[in-house]
């Protein structure tokens, strides 16, 4: 599995206007699938405080940007970017991420920060759990930090389940803020699997290869295909897991239930390990399984991204 990263600078003028949209459209096309040459993932650092352009006006190459106060991103990201060193970048589900170049001695000392480690990455969100473990998971891969703590505590605004407090150690403040950098960029593409209607939410991800970060938070087995199911109200999870279990031979390496493993969040997780394809028809099963339960709530559940309340509900 691997993952590119670009970082495209748009102020750019070292290709000419129809070119430079043509090679980043070939890279796409030709790095769409992390299974064989690579998924390809684009950012633009140089304008991450303004977050797009404005439609129609980049061809000239000026009056390019939207206005800061024009932007909308729904749980997504900072409509500004604060003057402060230790910020990197916000992401989905309120996710901000943020670096401590040299962390103080009484900080380490309380939050029992090994010595070794001078620098932390920290990611910490409003909504979702998953969707960052499993991109902290793919970003410790390719950097050199290691996972210090991870914390759920209630919140999903109000969705009946969890954010998240994730803190990564570094030996050099470059690893952490990298860390930080890719997981945010992934964390925008996972969200996509966060669901939630006006009552309920659910969360369903797959990977093929878990790595350190996820064995070390789910006890999924290293290099092996893990899904994670969750749902809430915490009986709707039961039941999607139950059904899915007994549909795809797969093994339950992680649960959770709001006194087990959570912050008496309303909700249950379960982590399944086997298989790919399996991993995969199961967490599938039980997305449509709970999806159909959310759904006797209100209107059908809809990723975080596009997720807009219905007035008459």
């Amino acid at each position: 599995m691997e993952h590119l990263f670009f970082d495209y600078d748009g102020h750019q003028k070292n290709l000419g206007e129809f070119d430079s949209k043509d090679a980043i459209e070939q890279m796409l096309i030709s790095f769409d699938n992390e299974t064989e040459n690579g998924k390809l993932y684009i950012s633009y650092p140089m304008v991450e405080a303004l977050r797009d352009f404005e439609e129609g006006q980049c061809g000239k190459k000026d009056n390019c940007f939207i206005a800061i106060e024009k932007g909308t991103y729904f749980m997504s990201h900072a409509k500004f970017t604060p003057t402060t060193n230790e910020f990197i970048g916000t992401a989905a589900g309120h996710t901000i991420g943020m670096v401590i170049p040299n962390i103080d001695p009484e900080v380490r000392t309380l939050l029992k920060i090994p010595e070794q480690y001078s620098s932390l990455g920290i990611l910490t969100s409003r909504t979702g759990a998953a969707a960052q473990a499993f991109s902290v998971d793919e970003a410790a891969k390719a950097c050199n930090v290691e996972l210090l703590i991870f914390e759920l505590p209630r919140d999903t605004e109000g969705y009946s389940g969890h954010g998240n407090l994730i803190v990564l150690g570094a030996y050099d403040v470059s690893d952490a803020r990298r860390a930080v950098e890719v997981a945010l960029t992934l964390i925008d593409e996972k969200a996509e699997r966060i669901y939630i209607n006006e009552v309920g939410h659910m969360e369903m991800h797959v990977t093929a290869n878990a790595g350190p970060v996820l064995h070390q938070i789910f006890d999924a087995p290293l290099g092996k295909a893990f899904g994670f199911i969750c749902a809430g109200p915490a009986g709707i999870a039961i039941v999607a897991a139950d059904t899915a279990v007994k549909s795809s031979p797969v093994d339950i390496v992680w649960y959770g239930t709001p006194s087990i493993n959570l912050s008496h969040t309303n909700e249950v997780i379960i982590g399944v390990s086997g298989d790919y394809g399996a991993v995969k028809k199961a967490v599938d099963i039980a997305y449509e399984k709970a999806s159909a339960l959310i759904e006797v709530f209100g209107q059908k559940p809809a990723s975080i991204l596009h997720f807009t309340q219905n007035p008459d509900l």
